[in-house]
Order: C-alpha cells, then structure tokens, then sequence
C-alpha cells in the first residue's frame, strides 16, 4: 500500500507574501518576512529607514533631453530642464537654474551698405536695449576732403539743443572745435580730421573706420553721446574723437547720419543694440 504523501508546512518563507510579479522579498524584522513590490522603471534600489526601496536613479530623474541633475536636498536628486538659446547657467537661492544675461549682450538691430546715392540715413525701429552702438567700415564721401564734414540728429530735431566738442588730427596737426548750442544736428567730425573718406581716396585702403556710442538713449534724461574714429583721405592720416550731448528729456527713437554736403559714397555700417 502506497504511502500517503502530506504537504509540510514551511516555517520560514511564504509564498504568500509575494502576491505579484517582480516583488521582492526582504525581512522588515528578525525572522519575519515582507513584501517589497516592484519600483517603477528605471528607478534603482535602495535603503530608507533600515530597510530596502525603491528610489529615483539618474535614469529616472533626467526625461527629456538635455536636463541637468542636481541634489535639490542632500541625498536628494532633482532635475533641472534644459534653458532657453543663449541662457547660462547660474544659482538662484541656493540652487542651478537657467538665467538670461541682463547686461553686456549686444544685438545687431540692422546692417546697412552706403551706396552713392543718399546724403542721410535714418535709422529707427530701434528696440528696447540700455544703449546704442553704431559702426562703420570702409566709410566714404563722394565730395573732396574740404567737404568731409558729417553730421548727427535726433529724432528729426532741428532745434538748437545739440551740443559737442570734438579734437582732431589731420597728419602731425591737431585742432579742435566745440559748439554748446548748435542748430539741426551735433557734428562728428571736421574736414580737418574726417572719420569718413573723401571721394579721391582709396576707400579700400583708406576708408573710415567710426563707433558711435549712445548710453541711455530711452531715458528721460539729457543725453550723451560719445564718438572715434579715422581715415586716410588724401593720403593723410586722419582722426577724430568727440563728445555730444542731446539736451532733449525724450526718448531717442531715430538716429540720423547726415553730409553736409554731398553723398555718402559707400561703407558698412551697423547699429546694435546694447543690453
């Protein structure tokens, strides 16, 4: 007679504790089993309070391209999603965070090719920056060097409220010249030491190079403008630097670069914006 077979009781794991796929088995005591169910994907295993679980791993805390990881605690990681173009890093109390630079940033505003055509060009549209920076390349006039002198308004302004003062050299000469309240436009440069090139020069040699350079030009007060530059017209060296004030409370809106006399005969000229 066969022997009868009886199931023998298990006195140390159960199978009744693991009641779903992917849980783990752990003791929460001496002797005494416990369930840990599964964690969520890409999470990693880990210790809380004496016992294992499952916690955050670099895979599961970085979810869209580009994120950063960070501790946001100790022993605490975080994410931090990627910024904007041309954001840089920074802290923010006491933790990374993305930031836009609030100051020093330049952005050019328009690009525009002098061609012998016009003896004015009027820059507007200007944006909302602290200050505005204007530069020239290879700049030229169509008339002789005795008519080299430019000019600057603002704001179609033709009142007597402009005013500067400007030191020049034409060779080994130096002069220099002011006026406290001109009339329709503040003066950038004299015949005597033109930042410009006059029509009989080489303009590829000797064409002039300028920076003009406008801080505050929204605020309410007066405004002050600060200008260098030089050619070789004629052959001869040329230099010009100068300081103008606007004694306007309104906000510059337009620029204007106007000749005396004659046309601008080419160059590259840009205005930026300065932040």
């Amino acid at each position: 007679m066969a022997a009868s077979v009886f199931p023998v009781p298990l006195s140390g794991i159960q199978e009744t504790k693991l009641t779903t796929t992917g849980d783990t088995l752990y003791a929460s005591a001496a002797n005494t089993a416990a369930r840990l169910g599964v964690g969520s994907t890409n999470q990693a295993l880990g210790v809380t309070g004496g016992v294992p679980a499952w916690q955050a791993s670099s895979k599961s805390t970085l979810t869209t391209t580009g994120d950063t990881m960070y501790a946001s605690a100790a022993n605490t990681p975080a994410r931090l999603g990627i910024g904007s173009t041309g954001q840089v890093l920074t802290v923010a109390s006491g933790l990374p965070s993305w930031s836009t630079l609030s100051s020093g940033g330049m952005t050019l505003i328009t690009t525009t090719t002098w061609d012998n055509t016009v003896g004015t060009y009027t820059y507007s549209s200007l944006g909302s920056y602290k200050h505005i920076l204007i530069t020239g390349q290879n700049a030229g006039h169509n008339q002789a060097a005795a008519q080299s002198r430019w000019n600057l308004r603002f704001n179609g302004d033709t009142s007597s409220i402009y005013g500067m003062s400007i030191m020049q050299m034409n060779g080994t000469s130096f002069s220099g010249t002011s006026a406290p309240n001109a009339t329709d436009r503040m003066t950038l440069s004299e015949p005597a030491g033109s930042m410009i090139s006059a029509d009989n020069a080489d303009v590829k040699l000797k064409g002039g190079e300028f920076q003009i350079f406008i801080p505050d030009y929204a605020s309410s007060d007066f405004k002050s403008v600060y200008w260098s530059g030089g050619s070789g017209q004629d052959g001869t060296r040329c230099m010009s630097v100068g300081t103008g004030r606007y004694s306007s409370t309104s906000a510059i809106t337009s620029i204007t670069l106007l000749m005396q006399t004659g046309l601008f005969k080419l160059g590259t000229i840009k205005v930026y914006g300065v932040s």
